[in-house]
């Protein structure tokens, strides 16, 4: 058995990178609304994959590299659900953006200056902000932080392996008997 810690990055990275694309695909992004959902997901993910690649390599996984591994998992979600939003809204931005406003046109009793705002963010849907990134980018690497990192603290609890304790030494040799039949001295010259 190989008693080698297992790389952290490719777990973590796969991980990061699937929920970061689920977490900007419309509709699917809603999930992230019960809880952060899609964030403990990839906490749990990263635990299980790092889980197995440490079952192959016969080391123990305990709760505590969980969420080592859950918050790596949730700094490369982070980075990726930024990368992949700023995509999807500079792809669909307008078409959303029309949409909303489409739907509260046709609600009686709107205040003026709640169409106000729908107009405006109709006019920067599609559009690139640096501060915007930024403050997408912030605000995914606190949710990352915390919900990846709870994610791999509870896949760590669930996905616990110890690797089997060393076989007992094997007992000494039985000593020489002594020379002779019976264990009595040969007799004679």
């Amino acid at each position: 058995m190989d008693a080698r810690q297992p790389d952290l990055l490719k777990p973590t990275l796969i991980s990061g990178l699937v929920f970061g694309l689920a977490s900007a695909i419309p509709v699917l992004n809603f999930l992230n609304v019960c809880c952060c959902a899609l964030i403990w997901g990839c906490g749990l993910l990263a635990a299980y994959l790092y889980a197995g690649a440490c079952r192959t390599a016969g080391v123990p996984f305990r709760p505590g590299m969980g969420a080592m591994v859950g918050l790596l998992a949730g700094a490369f979600f982070a980075v990726s659900a930024t990368v992949f939003n700023t995509i999807f809204s500079m792809m669909f931005g307008p078409a959303i953006a029309d949409m909303a406003t489409r739907m509260v046109e046709r609600l009686p009793n709107v205040p003026p200056f709640v169409l106000e705002m729908m107009d405006r963010a109709r006019e920067n849907a599609g559009k690139f902000s640096v501060l915007g990134f930024i403050l997408d980018l912030l605000l995914h690497g606190v949710l990352g932080a915390v919900f990846s990192t709870l994610g791999g603290l509870l896949g760590g609890a669930l996905f616990k392996h110890e690797p089997p304790p060393p076989p007992p030494p094997l007992p000494p040799p039985p000593p020489e008997p002594a020379a002779g039949w019976g264990g009595m001295p040969p007799v004679g010259p």
